[in-house]
């Protein structure tokens, strides 16, 4: 993922329910540039996939780049991992 910006943040967010998107842990970020990964077990689908990179496109609508994958573990928590570029940088 190709940058503008110094400062990237990592985010791993732990899904309650593993068939609903965690709109409300997404909602604090707009990104700019992202790059996403999946993390669950075997019960894993493209609807749980396409649901949350279609959020994150939602909630970002300044959205350059978004590049998203999917991966097997073993425990049957579902995970996503955002590793990107907010759309504007706080300064603090």
């Amino acid at each position: 993922m190709n940058s503008g910006s110094k400062k990237l943040i990592l985010e791993i967010i732990i899904y309650e329910n593993p068939e609903d998107v965690p709109w409300e842990k997404l909602q604090p970020f707009r990104f700019k540039n992202i790059f996403g990964a999946l993390f669950a077990g075997n019960d894993m689908s493209l609807r749980m996939w396409a649901d949350l990179g279609n959020a994150l496109e939602e909630i970002s609508p300044n959205l350059n780049r978004c590049t998203f994958g999917a991966n097997f573990h073993t425990s049957a928590q579902v995970v996503a991992m955002l590793l990107g570029e907010l759309e504007t940088q706080v300064e603090g």
